[in-house]
């Protein structure tokens, strides 16, 4: 198992030193999403894989949201607090991982650093054509 998240690591990072680089349309100022891959899964049929990373800058706060997938994120770099739903905040430091249920409502993302960057690998797996990202008002 070592062995395939180590093989999956080196991909991932080969694939963030060539990828083309966006601001989020819907994120605080200055976080950066970078897609990575978007692919079919043809062993589950009507559901895609798309990874991307996302840097938050020093401080940010992205706004509340939610995503019409699973989702799994792993911290790459720096420290962050996460907050899903009315579940307390954790915090998460290079290296750790978390999960979404798909629409749950990722009330906080925060770099917990004022002066680094932090760089978070975001991997969803949804049904074809779902909306990713969407602004998640707290009383939806």
């Amino acid at each position: 198992m070592r062995r395939h998240l180590s093989l999956f690591l080196a991909l991932v990072t080969l694939a963030l030193t060539s990828a083309p680089t966006t601001r989020a349309h819907d994120a605080a100022p200055g976080i950066v999403r970078q897609l990575l891959t978007s692919e079919v899964l043809p062993n589950v049929p009507g559901h895609s894989l798309t990874a991307l990373k996302l840097v938050l800058p020093p401080g940010a706060i992205a706004a509340p949201h939610r995503h019409e997938a699973f989702v799994f994120v792993y911290l790459l770099e720096g420290q962050v607090r996460s907050q899903l739903n009315e579940e307390p905040p954790m915090d998460y430091v290079t290296g750790e991982s978390w999960v979404e249920a798909p629409n749950a409502l990722h009330t906080l993302t925060q770099n917990l650093s004022e002066t680094k960057a932090a760089t978070l690998l975001v991997v969803f797996v949804a049904q074809e054509g779902a909306t990713l990202t969407t602004s998640g008002a707290i009383d939806q």
